[in-house]
């Protein structure tokens, strides 16, 4: 093989879950410590993909360790992106969907997350006021201006 080969030719490593509530009006939101940063910055739910694992599988699992919440449907799957291209080639699929129940602190004693249901004008505030992954941030301004 060949390094353009390797850089292009392998399966998305991490799945992005862009969730709504059943009724439509709320966004899912992590507010999660990010060591890089050395700040809580707010994105949506998010991680890796477990060997033999399919993608369905990948967010119903990851969602529900990172907030206790119930995967209820997936609405569409996107065509897999890059998630650092300026540093490495780590690939992600996000999905968009809906999600049920109360958000929950992640157990995981390695990740400081908690999740929350943001309404259109939570979100708006939310984009003022505190710092964001670019593609969160992207996603939730195109939401809350409708």
């Amino acid at each position: 093989r060949t390094q353009f080969d390797q850089l292009h030719d392998h399966k998305p490593e991490a799945v992005i879950m862009i969730m709504h509530d059943p009724s439509g009006e709320k966004l899912l939101i992590n507010r999660e410590f990010r060591l890089a940063m050395g700040e809580f910055i707010y994105n949506f739910p998010a991680g890796l993909v477990d060997d033999g694992e399919d993608l369905d599988t990948s967010a119903a699992r990851e969602l529900r360790e990172e907030t206790g919440l119930k995967l209820v449907r997936i609405d569409e799957w996107m065509k897999e992106s890059y998630s650092a291209e300026g540093i490495c080639d780590e690939m992600g699929v996000v999905c968009v969907g809906v999600a049920e129940g109360e958000p929950v602190p992640s157990p995981d004693p390695e990740e400081e997350i908690l999740a929350a249901w943001y309404t259109k004008e939570e979100v708006r505030e939310l984009l003022q006021k505190e710092r964001f992954s670019g593609r969160t941030q992207l996603y939730a301004y195109m939401w809350a201006k409708e």
